[in-house]
C-alpha cells in the first residue's frame, strides 16, 4: 500500500499584521471616529508639508496604532477630496502650481544651480512634491512644451494664434527654410505661458491657411 501523504503544516500567524487580520474572511474593522480621522490626517499632512522625507512617513505607525492598512492615510485624503472636504488635494497640482514650479526651477537651473539659491526644499514643503518631481516636470516641458498632462478628455486643444502666430513668423524670418520640427522646437523654447504647443500638422495647416511661406 502507498504511504499516506503527510499533512501540510498550518501557516504561522504574521506578527507584523495589523490588529483584526486582513483579507476577505477577516472581520469588520473598527470604524474610526471623526476625531481619530482628523488626527490621522493632521499627522500625515504634517509629513507631506515637511517635504515627504524618506523613512519618516507616519503611515506604518498610524496603521499599527489604529489597526488600519498602511495606505489608509492617502485613501482618507482622497475620499475627503471627492466629497469636497479637507481643502485642496495635496496630490493634485493645478496648472498654475505647475507653471510656478517650472519657472522657478528653470530659472535656478539657467543661473547655474547654485546650492545656496536652490528653491527645491521650499517648493517641496509648499506643494508636497517629491525631490525628483522638478526634473520630471522640466523634461515634460522640454518634450511637449507644456506642463499639462498629455491625456486630453476635451478633444483637440484650441490654440491662441494671436500668441503663436507672431512666434512662428519670427522663426521663419530667422530661418527661411525652417522645418516644422524646427519651428515646434523654437515654440517650445519660447513658451512663456506654458500653453499647449501646436503639433507639426497643426502648424502646417496654419501656414497654409494664412499663406505663410517658409
Amino acid at each position: 500500500p502507498k504511504p499516506k501523504p503527510k499533512p501540510k503544516p498550518k501557516p504561522k500567524p504574521n506578527p507584523k499584521a495589523p490588529p483584526g487580520g486582513g483579507g476577505a474572511r477577516a472581520g469588520k474593522r473598527r470604524r474610526l471616529s471623526p476625531a481619530e480621522q482628523e488626527d490621522i490626517e493632521a499627522r500625515y499632512m504634517e509629513w507631506v508639508r515637511s517635504g515627504m522625507a524618506r523613512g519618516k512617513c507616519p503611515s506604518k505607525a498610524i496603521a499599527a496604532e489604529y489597526g488600519v492598512h498602511p495606505n489608509y492615510c492617502t485613501a482618507l485624503l482622497r475620499r475627503k477630496q471627492r466629497k469636497g472636504e479637507g481643502g485642496p488635494n495635496p496630490f493634485r497640482l493645478t496648472m498654475e502650481d505647475k507653471a510656478t514650479i517650472s519657472k522657478r526651477y528653470l530659472s535656478w537651473v539657467l543661473e547655474g544651480r547654485k546650492p545656496a539659491e536652490s528653491p527645491i526644499k521650499e517648493l517641496m514643503q509648499r506643494y508636497g512634491v517629491h525631490r525628483n518631481y522638478f526634473a520630471a516636470l522640466l523634461r515634460k516641458v522640454r518634450d511637449h512644451g507644456t506642463v499639462a498632462n498629455r491625456s486630453n478628455k476635451k478633444g483637440r486643444p484650441k490654440h491662441d494664434w494671436d500668441y503663436w502666430g507672431p512666434k512662428i513668423r519670427a522663426v521663419l524670418r530667422a530661418k527661411e527654410a525652417a522645418s516644422l520640427k524646427t519651428i515646434k522646437a523654437e515654440l517650445i523654447k519660447n513658451n512663456e505661458r506654458g500653453a499647449v504647443v501646436p503639433c507639426e500638422m497643426t502648424i502646417s495647416k496654419w501656414k497654409k491657411d494664412n499663406h505663410v511661406r517658409g
